[in-house]
């Protein structure tokens, strides 16, 4: 774990408060307003969500595996494995942006690191291993590839990003580069990158104590959503766009998570559209239901013009590192953060000190 934490409290009354007020909840009555409201329906919905996401994504990942085989086949197969890929990626996202698994579970901690090795903006961690995945996938090198794959950053969906597009180059020239060491490589990813995710279905599949305390529930759902936020804020937006302390006045395109690629903008969309979906589908009826309506109108107003941003760019985010923009994009995500930080006050939980690299 780096020791470069920066502790981030956004209000001094991030204490937990008195459990007597009339936006309370406990693990026994739900909410405490009006002689008690009953939240289990629409925290139930929410875990259908959370359960969906990540089935589906691990689909996603089957059939890329399955895919992998015919690679070096034809272009259009290898084009095939990158688009899917892509779909890939964008469906971890929201798996990624509500996963709630780590604080029920705390075997499931160090399960996204597995799925996909780095933090966006995390240039100085990520350039040794693709320099290294570089020197592994060169077809000189006589290391059996199931030896040279020995850490689990390799075998990631970054090092599958790396290995499929490189430093944003062409399919044409990647496909030619397929050998079979590539091939043996990809495979070994995708089957990685596979297992971990199911782990992940097969816990929200088995476990259900998500359910069984509403008080604690919402507590780590909304801390989750106000990190994701963080995250897109610092990780996906201020790193690469020169807007943070390490970076201030320093924006590199290449910082962007999914440089590689060119799909970082739609990587911020799919974290957004889960936010909207958990607030759709539950979030704002526990938020009425805790008389916390006006700051769930808040969060809703603030996903939608982050989703409009999103949507207004009419080239790729790393071709526009320095577009105003992008500025805009960091000051509605830290907008969006504050917002779930005014509705866990509202709802008399506690927030989580959130550390800015993520750690």
């Amino acid at each position: 774990m780096r020791n470069s934490f920066i502790a981030l409290l956004l209000f001094v009354s991030l204490l937990l408060q008195g459990c007597g007020g009339e936006n309370s909840y406990d693990g026994e009555n739900g909410l405490l307003s009006s002689g008690g409201s009953d939240v289990s329906e629409p925290l139930a919905s929410i875990y259908v969500l959370i359960q969906e996401d990540a089935n589906t994504t691990l689909l996603l990942a089957q059939e890329l595996d399955a895919l992998v085989d015919d690679a070096n086949n034809s272009l259009a197969d290898f084009e095939a494995l990158r688009e899917k890929t892509e779909e890939l990626i964008l469906s971890y996202k929201r798996v990624e942006a509500l996963y709630v698994a780590e604080k029920l579970e705390s075997a499931m901690t160090d399960i996204p690191v597995y799925v996909e090795a780095f933090s966006a903006g995390d240039i100085d961690r990520k350039t040794p291993i693709l320099n290294e995945l570089a020197s592994i996938l060169a077809p000189t090198n006589t290391t059996p590839i199931e030896s040279a794959l020995y850490k689990n950053a390799y075998k990631s969906i970054t090092g599958l990003v790396y290995l499929l597009y490189e430093d944003q180059q062409s399919s044409a020239t990647l496909f030619a580069k397929m050998d079979t060491r590539r091939v043996d490589a990809a495979k070994l990813m995708t089957q990685s990158i596979v297992t971990q995710l199911g782990i992940i279905e097969s816990f929200y599949e088995s476990d259900s104590s998500f359910l069984d305390d509403a008080s604690i529930s919402i507590t780590i759902l909304l801390n989750q959503l106000a990190i994701s936020s963080n995250r897109l804020k610092e990780w996906r937006v201020g790193d690469p766009g020169g807007l943070t302390q390490k970076y201030l006045a320093n924006p590199d395109e290449e910082r962007f998570e999914y440089w590689a690629s060119k799909s970082s903008l739609e990587a911020m969309q799919a974290i957004l559209q889960a936010h909207k979906a958990v607030l759709e589908n539950g979030l704002y009826t526990i938020a009425q239901a805790g008389g916390a309506t006006s700051e769930a109108d808040a969060i809703e107003t603030k996903i939608d013009e982050l989703l409009a941003l999103v949507g207004s760019f009419t080239s790729p985010i790393e071709e526009s590192v320095s577009d105003a923009k992008v500025t805009q994009l960091y000051n509605g995500a830290y907008q969006l953060q504050v917002s779930y930080t005014a509705l866990i006050n509202a709802l008399n939980f506690q927030q989580d000190i959130i550390e800015a690299d993520g750690d």
